[in-house]
C-alpha cells in the first residue's frame, strides 16, 4: 500500500498515482496525486499501425490480484502482479486515409462491479 495514500486515509484498493509520463495530456498533472479505486491494470504494445504511449502508473508498493472478494489479500501468492501497473496509456493508429491518423486514451477501469446491499 502506498504510504502517501494511507496518510490520505484510502485504503488498498485505491491506487494512488503520483507520477506522470511526459506525455502533454498529462503533463499539468505533475505534482499533483490522483487515487484511482477498483481500477485495473493493463500491458500495452505497439502494433501494425498503432502506437501506444504508457500516462501513467501505480506505485512501486502496489499489487495486482484477482481476489477481489476479499478484504484480505495475501501479498505472497504467485498469480499476483507486482507493480508499478500501467493504468492509463494513449496513442494513435494510422486510419488508412491519406493525412489521417486517429488518436485515443485508455483507462483500465474495472469493468461491471458489484457492491453489497
Amino acid at each position: 500500500m502506498n504510504p502517501i495514500g494511507q496518510l490520505a486515509g484510502l485504503g488498498p484498493q485505491v491506487a494512488l498515482v503520483t507520477t506522470y509520463a511526459s506525455q502533454p495530456i498529462v503533463s499539468e498533472m505533475k505534482g499533483t496525486a490522483t487515487g484511482f479505486p477498483l481500477v485495473r491494470s493493463m500491458d500495452t504494445k505497439n502494433e501494425g499501425k498503432s502506437s501506444v504511449d504508457k500516462l501513467f502508473s501505480s506505485s512501486d508498493s502496489s499489487l495486482a490480484t484477482t481476489k477481489l472478494n476479499s478484504p484480505d489479500i495475501d501479498q505472497t501468492t504467485p498469480k499476483n502482479k507486482k507493480g508499478p501497473l500501467t493504468i492509463a496509456a494513449a496513442g494513435s493508429y494510422n486510419t488508412g486515409k491519406e493525412n489521417s491518423q486517429g488518436r485515443f486514451v485508455v483507462i483500465a477501469a474495472l469493468h461491471g462491479l458489484r457492491t453489497r446491499s
